[in-house]
């Protein structure tokens, strides 16, 4: 309770210090979610309209493309089946030409915000927010928040990898600051060992949050291995944020047989911050449908017409960022775009998972490697390579071929010999599936028959 008061109390202290603006973005994001849905459907075509003029005008690859095709904006406002006369912007044009997509009118003028790409739909890449743009995506996480019932003085648990020798004394204290004054807590694990899941449960009892977040590959090993310690434990928390990767019905079932709480699938990336969420009040909310609500004041979302099939890739313009504004985005996530009479719903996004390793008796995440290669490494990707007789291999794409070094030590200081280490391009990693995706875990047959 204490925790939780100094969060309500401190948080908009911190954010004058830091110069931030949450607050007054969120409250903008919550009046806007609740008006009529031909109302906002007008103001989103207008607001949709008025980030690719300004693409136009100040990116230099959009300037170039738009160009081109002779393109008026304004035709937007009226209909926007004009989307689709724009090309469709990949992973790879980002890598590519990701310099000419950062506005003029921003850079070098306003300090933007680097996010990264996980890499899990495509090569990591770096994306900008303007700080007005980086205060919105907050703003978003407490508009989606609201609606699965999530109050100013409730607790939040994420469940997060614990990557060994990481961050200093100052940003480790500059992270708890962060975390309280948020009224975020976390738990950090590196295997999934069962006395390691169990000592993230008995964390999760203490702290009663009101909601866990994290992958559900992780919720769901806890709940087998405090099922088979303990039986059913109801009541500790109510709401489990399910993201990261798909959600499978049998990692459903047992977390809502053993944990007795609701779930709310969550669509986000690093693109876009969040995109779309479960909302508990809308009338839509059952069962069997499962719907996200797509935050529709804060992207544009459409399918790729293209394919007849249920689901398809979807396409994503920012209707806010404007310094790296990304129109026409193919994600890489394949879904269901649905329409209804109160907006925009995605069915749960498929096609994201993280795999299985075990490595010298212990069970790890793909997780735990893309979180311990990004923060200390920085690499692009990795792809971990299963031989026989249990070997394993590591295939690491270096940003620039001064990271081998490094990349050496810490895999080495980690894993000791355990690991082979191979150093690839990002070509040369084994690509799956219809929408050119890869496994982070591969069987060394599967490897030779690709």
């Amino acid at each position: 309770m204490l925790r939780a008061l100094l969060g309500t109390t401190l948080f908009p202290v911190a954010e004058w210090f830091s110069g931030r603006n949450v607050t007054a973005q969120y409250q903008a994001l919550r009046t806007a979610s609740d008006e009529a849905w031909d109302l906002r459907q007008r103001r989103n075509r207008r607001n949709l309209a008025s980030i690719v003029s300004h693409a136009k005008a100040n990116v230099p690859y959009y300037r170039n493309v738009l160009t081109k095709i002779n393109f008026d904006p304004l035709r937007l406002v009226e209909d926007t089946k004009y989307l689709q006369d724009i090309p469709i912007l990949t992973k790879r044009d980002i890598q590519e030409h990701g310099p000419s997509l950062i506005s003029e009118a921003h850079k070098g003028f306003v300090n933007l915000q680097p996010s990264q790409t996980n890499g899990s739909t495509g090569p990591n890449l770096s994306i900008y927010y303007s700080p007005t743009a980086k205060d919105i995506s907050a703003a978003v996480t407490r508009l989606t928040q609201d609606w699965i019932g999530f109050r100013p003085n409730d607790i939040q648990l994420h469940l997060s990898t614990k990557i060994p020798d990481h961050g200093d004394d100052r940003s480790r204290k500059i992270e708890r600051a962060r975390r309280l004054v948020t009224r975020r807590d976390s738990v950090e694990f590196s295997t999934l060992a069962n006395d390691e899941l169990l000592r993230v449960w008995d964390r999760i009892a203490k702290s009663s949050p009101f909601l866990v977040q994290g992958l559900p590959s992780q919720l769901y090993a806890i709940a087998a291995a405090v099922n088979e310690r303990y039986g059913p434990r109801h009541g500790f928390f109510k709401v489990f944020v399910s993201t990261g990767e798909t959600l499978f019905d049998h990692q459903r079932s047992l977390i809502e047989l053993v944990f007795g709480c609701r779930i709310a699938n969550r669509y986000g990336s690093a693109e876009f911050g969040i995109l779309a969420h479960d909302d508990f009040r809308s009338e839509l909310e059952d069962q069997n449908d499962r719907l996200m609500r797509v935050v529709d004041s804060h992207v544009w979302v459409e399918a790729y017409r293209s394919l007849s099939s249920d689901v398809s890739p979807v396409l994503v313009t920012t209707l806010n960022n404007r310094a790296f504004p990304l129109i026409n985005y193919a994600s890489g996530d394949i879904t269901r775009v649905i329409r209804r009479d109160d907006g925009i719903y995605l069915v749960p996004v498929q096609g994201r998972v993280h795999d299985v390793v075990e490595v010298g008796g212990k069970t790890f995440t793909t997780q735990f490697f893309q979180d311990l290669l990004s923060a200390r490494c920085g690499i692009a990707d990795f792809q971990i390579i299963k031989g026989f007789n249990n070997s394993i291999k590591i295939c690491v794409v270096p940003k620039s071929p001064s990271q081998k070094e490094k990349v050496r030590q810490v895999l080495s200081s980690t894993f000791g010999p355990l690991l082979e280490i191979e150093f690839r391009k990002y070509t040369e990693l084994e690509r799956v599936g219809a929408q050119g995706k890869f496994r982070y875990v591969l069987s060394a047959d599967s490897e030779r028959k690709s």
